[in-house]
């Protein structure tokens, strides 16, 4: 086993901290794009039961609803990953 110096160990318990932030921002674009694939969703279902550019603007809000629903497939990845990787972070620095 390695012996980690305090400088070392600040800097990991450092990472931890911005990693833990970032990981709360993406919790905040997560909800972000949950509400906008829900606005977009009403937006599809509402235009396309109409006709002519109403038509147009539901299937425009079809669009946009798969583009956030992935988005937010994607962000949510990203927190998981984020989270295991802030574990495995405290977990070496628990260690030494």
């Amino acid at each position: 086993m390695q012996v980690m110096n305090k400088k070392d160990k600040k800097r990991l318990i450092y990472e931890a901290e911005k990693q833990t932030q970032e990981v709360k921002n993406l919790k905040r674009w997560l909800t972000k794009s949950i509400g906008l694939s829900s606005i977009t969703m009403i937006m599809a279902y509402f235009g396309v039961k109409r006709s002519g550019i109403l038509f147009t603007v539901g299937i425009m809000g079809i669009l946009f609803t798969i583009i956030f629903v992935i988005a937010a497939i994607f962000i949510n990845m990203g927190i998981k990953n984020g989270q295991k990787n802030i574990e495995k972070i405290l977990s070496i620095v628990e260690a030494v």
